[in-house]
């Protein structure tokens, strides 16, 4: 289930320095791991990592990293440890170092509670101390509210930044409040979109034969706006999808 977030400018600055810090302890954890693979070493397990990571904060230049939450790194750490393994084992290509200007920022936590109210959804792990939670780092506010069921979840989190959008990532997810009333409506509204998307396609179909020139088919600048619109529509339809089966779950 993916939704959008709209973070204030505290917020954003705290993601952001999540971000830098999840990406530098896995970073750290392929070096330590590539560096005990030239010295004859098969590969170091992840608890081993953890370890020796958190000893780094002891040292004064590191002492930043008290301020980022201990499950964003350990997550991230062993998602390398797990990475390289599978490479030495013939699963995979070797693991890459992540780098700031490429690809989606990703980061997140496992297995931790999450309450989603009306309008905001609560991480207390992201306040890593008293003056995050403070200044309300944990409770972010959604875009679209509707798109989330309420009350208390637990699961994979996981915070994405991607064209300039934060967004939010849940998975495995499991709720403590479900009911058929609940389920009904969520198959209401898939019904409901579900027919507005047969509309749609059907409208943008008769636009491109309306432009059609002999054999190719012009794509007009209203024929890409509806196409956004029923991008939008079918992402919708997949997150309800995916609340939809954790009530089949239980």
């Amino acid at each position: 289930m993916k939704v959008k977030i709209s973070p204030n400018k505290e917020q954003q600055t705290a993601l952001f320095q999540y971000a830098k810090a999840s990406r530098y302890a896995y970073n750290w954890a392929l070096r330590k791991e590539q560096e005990a693979h030239k010295r004859g070493a098969n590969y170091l397990l992840a608890k081993e990592l953890q370890e020796e990571f958190n000893c780094l904060k002891k040292v004064e230049s590191y002492q930043w990293l008290y301020d980022i939450p201990e499950e964003i790194l350990n997550l991230k750490i062993r998602e390398a440890a797990y990475a390289y393994k599978n490479f030495l084992s013939g699963v995979s290509n070797c693991p890459r170092f992540k780098k700031k200007e490429t690809g989606i920022i990703k980061f997140g936590m496992e297995k931790i509670k999450v309450s989603i109210t009306k309008q905001y959804i609560l991480v207390e792990e992201l306040s890593s101390d008293t003056k995050r939670k403070e200044e309300g780092i944990h409770q972010i506010k959604l875009v679209k509210p509707e798109m989330m069921m309420d009350g208390d979840v637990y699961g994979s989190i996981y915070f994405m930044y991607k064209k300039n959008q934060w967004y939010i990532v849940l998975e495995t997810v499991v709720n403590e409040k479900i009911g058929q009333q609940e389920k009904s409506q969520l198959l209401m509204r898939k019904y409901r979109l579900e027919k507005r998307k047969r509309r749609m396609q059907r409208s943008i179909a008769r636009k491109y034969e309306k432009n059609k020139k002999g054999n190719t088919y012009c794509k007009t600048k209203n024929i890409i706006k509806k196409e956004k619109e029923l991008d939008k529509l079918r992402n919708r339809l997949t997150n309800i999808q995916c609340q939809i089966k954790v009530f089949d779950k239980e």
